[in-house]
């Protein structure tokens, strides 16, 4: 099999789950996101996420106790700082600009603040199943698998994270309070998913994604009811 073709199909379905994840999501807000804020938010997050490894692995000079250590890895290493990045941009950038102005909104870029990390992380994972894989099957088959689990679990922390984000920005709420728990929850979500992994417990993220997954069912149920009680998306920013 041509060699060109291969890398073709292994761009394919690392792109395929995330571009069709960022478009349900987007098709679920009933005030449509502009087409360029969309794709920024997830270049953006693809960027901020090489940042972040370019940190972790190229300036910082991490002990491998520290990933030798289970539960220091999965939180300090992992889900900590990978769940900062995407608040990084899910707040700095997306709840700045004018296009977000509705709780909604938290939802619908939360979800791609965290496939656009998914996606960079992808196709690091994608070189790594070439190098470690012995055959083209092994590989397409462990990209489907990450793509069908781990995509969308990312994407499922900045949903969690963007409601919190959108409640605290349009609601009289105690901005402290909605900016931490914004970081802790999904935070914790992706600790008990990777701890599960290195702890020999693998089975274990089965559960995690499916509660997660009626989690955001629900917060879109919600705050699609929001929408649908207004007469116009825009709504007056109370804490910025």
């Amino acid at each position: 099999m041509d060699s060109q073709f291969i890398l073709f199909l292994y761009f394919i379905l690392v792109m395929a789950p995330p571009v069709i994840l960022a478009t349900i999501f987007v098709r679920l807000d009933l005030f449509r996101e502009p087409l360029r804020a969309v794709v920024l938010t997830l270049i953006i997050s693809y960027a901020a996420t090489s940042i972040f490894g370019e940190i972790k692995y190229g300036i910082l000079d991490i002990p491998d106790a520290w990933y030798d250590n289970n539960f220091i890895n999965s939180l300090f290493l992992i889900a900590l700082p990978e769940e900062l990045t995407k608040f990084f941009v899910l707040y700095f950038y997306c709840a700045k600009i004018r296009a977000f102005n509705e709780p909604m909104d938290g939802l619908v870029y939360g979800s791609l603040s965290g496939l656009g990390f998914a996606i960079n992380e992808a196709f690091g994972y994608a070189a790594y199943y070439q190098e470690e894989s012995s055959t083209v099957i092994e590989v397409v088959d462990s990209i489907l698998m990450r793509g069908l689990i781990a995509v969308p679990g990312h994407a499922f922390d900045g949903i969690l994270m963007g409601a919190f984000i959108g409640i605290m920005i349009f609601r009289k709420v105690n901005k402290s309070l909605f900016i931490l728990l914004a970081i802790l929850v999904p935070t914790i979500f992706h600790f008990l998913w990777d701890f599960s992994i290195y702890a020999g417990y693998g089975n274990f993220v089965y559960l995690i994604y499916l509660i997660q997954l009626v989690i955001v069912i629900m917060l879109f149920r919600r705050f699609r009811q929001f929408q649908k009680s207004k007469i116009i998306e825009e709504e007056l920013k109370i804490n910025e």
